[in-house]
């Protein structure tokens, strides 16, 4: 695995990416400088493919707010499961192409859509120690009002940037972390203020010139410790080509963040129920995930055609990244994906 190094001025130089685990972001995340083939910027530009995505997980919720950019496909999601009364409110819209413009960087920068149904708002001023979300997402049919407005602190040193080789020659650029987040939320009738000191936000901005046919496997989860230290992880199954070099699987422990090896996702039923394994070669990575709360977003449009399943549930086992003590993963409450999308 490589180590963690300070991040280039630039992440692209001369049309070739710098490969690595940073401490930060670059200043300039020039991604779309990177060669690709023999394409030119402008095709380039229509194969860069963008996300910002924010999970946030408290002993009473769990949410996920996204604004997902494939240039032909953009969907906003909005996805909220109360803890204590087991109901989940999810709001997630398909968008025309174009519909909004997630950034490269997560400094004095917005990602934002809006119209009469939906509001989804990220403000990005990492370097000053914030990202501010504000969400607004209206009743319809059985589904209930979600809004919210949320400031996650982005000081800890709790950033794990990445940047990786992909499979079709093209690279991948990855902005997690975990942070304490405070603010307000409201669903239906019921209102709930999230204090920094219990809830933790997971961070995910992702770019990348992926093939045209694009699948991952994703985990990630946060808990508070018995002494109450935030604890947390990402754990991804991508397109990487030298994943054993280059990858953005991490944990995080209080302020700090950890390296975790490549891993690799199976799944099988037992009773009926599934049960999501997720394993590393060097037994560095045991988690056992039991999905609990269901959910996917099928999408067939003659070129674009997307399978989405992102269930939330419990996640048992350990975690050993090197030169750092051993944790114990002991139900923590997060979320699992597994998507393959063809756009």
């Amino acid at each position: 695995m490589s180590a963690f190094s300070r991040p280039p001025p630039r992440l692209v130089d001369a049309g070739l990416p710098t490969y690595g685990r940073f401490t930060a972001a670059p200043r300039d995340v020039n991604l779309l400088d990177a060669r690709l083939g023999r394409l030119p910027r402008a095709l380039r530009s229509v194969r860069l493919k963008r996300w910002q995505a924010v999970q946030i997980v408290s002993e009473q919720l769990f949410l996920h707010v996204a604004l997902f950019d494939a240039r032909w496909l953009s969907m906003l999601q909005v996805r909220l499961f109360d803890r204590v009364r087991a109901r989940q409110v999810a709001h997630e819209r398909i968008l025309r192409p174009g519909a909004f413009r997630v950034p490269t960087a997560l400094d004095d920068s917005v990602a934002a859509y809006r119209d009469r149904r939906s509001k989804l708002t990220f403000e990005n001023h990492v370097a000053d120690g914030r990202i501010d979300v504000t969400f607004d997402v209206p009743a319809r049919r059985d589904v209930a009002a979600l809004a919210g407005t949320l400031t996650i602190d982005t000081r800890p040193a709790t950033h794990h940037v990445a940047c990786m080789p992909l499979s079709n020659g093209g690279a991948m650029y990855a902005h997690k972390g975990m942070f304490p987040v405070s603010g307000t939320l409201r669903f239906g009738a019921h209102a709930i203020s999230l204090d920094a000191s219990e809830a933790l936000a997971l961070l995910d901005q992702q770019l990348g010139t992926y093939p045209y046919v694009m699948e991952w496997d994703w985990a990630t989860a946060a808990a508070r410790g018995t002494a109450g230290e935030p604890l947390g992880f990402n754990l991804t199954r991508n397109q990487g080509s030298d994943p054993e070099r280059y990858n953005e699987c991490c944990v995080f422990q209080g302020e700090r963040v950890a390296a975790l090896p490549p891993v690799q996702f199976t799944r099988e039923r037992r009773g009926g129920a599934e049960q999501w394994r997720i394993r590393d070669r060097e037994g560095r990575v045991a988690l056992s995930f039991v999905p609990q709360v269901a959910h996917g977003v099928p999408v067939d449009a003659w070129l674009v055609e997307s399978r989405y399943d992102g269930p939330l549930g419990t996640f048992t086992g350990y975690l050993a990244p090197e030169g750092h003590p051993r944790i114990e993963v002991n139900d923590w409450f997060g979320m699992a994906e597994r998507f393959w999308l063809r756009c």
